[in-house]
């Protein structure tokens, strides 16, 4: 599928996550991830009113170790390609 002036997708798309979503993932609070949007650490996409994000940028913070740790005392979650 190629979307014009965007360049080609290939395969399928990954669903967005929601900040909640990724905020539990990363064993952070959602406040704390709107901060690091709003910073610029972490992108993501305004749909309407929601903020979502790639799963590919949350395995990059990981990866990176730009948010680390497990402020509510869980284990932060894998997100697989």
């Amino acid at each position: 599928m190629s979307i014009k002036g965007t360049g080609t997708i290939t395969g399928p798309m990954e669903p967005l996550l929601s900040v909640a979503q990724v905020a539990e993932i990363l064993g952070r609070s959602h406040w704390m991830l709107r901060r690091d949007i709003r910073a610029g650490r972490v992108a993501a996409v305004r749909i309407g009113r929601a903020l979502m994000i790639q799963p590919a940028e949350v395995r990059r913070i990981m990866a990176e170790g730009l948010i680390t740790g497990s402020a509510s005392g869980t284990e932060p979650v894998s997100v697989t390609a």
